[in-house]
């Protein structure tokens, strides 16, 4: 609750959650389509946009999520903070073979 009344009931988080739940779908769909492909040639290049997808999804959730919940999101009691170190790395570090694929044509 904020100002007497549940964190849900404010315009501004809906809309927070409502791009929340566009970043995830964006992100379930990027998968889909490169298990559809997983046995092409162009295999490599749909898990790297599947991948690059995820990574900004989760990136983006994990900051919406703390911004929502504030700084309750980074104490231990409050399950937040687990999903959020994985999601602050740098895509290229992780990956380096993902390099090649970001600047390759399909």
């Amino acid at each position: 609750k904020q100002f007497g009344r549940p964190i849900a009931a404010f315009q501004a988080v809906q809309h927070m959650a409502a791009g929340m739940a566009c970043a995830g779908a964006v992100a379930s769909a990027s998968v889909e389509q490169a298990r559809q492909f997983l046995h092409s040639p162009q295999a490599l290049w749909f898990a790297a946009i599947a991948k690059s997808a995820t990574s900004e999804a989760a990136g983006s959730v994990a900051a919406d999520a703390h911004q929502i919940h504030g700084a309750i999101g980074f104490t231990r009691e409050y399950g937040l903070h687990r999903h959020t170190p994985p999601t602050r790395s740098d895509l290229h570090d992780e990956c380096p073979e993902c390099r090649e694929f970001c600047d390759a044509p399909p």
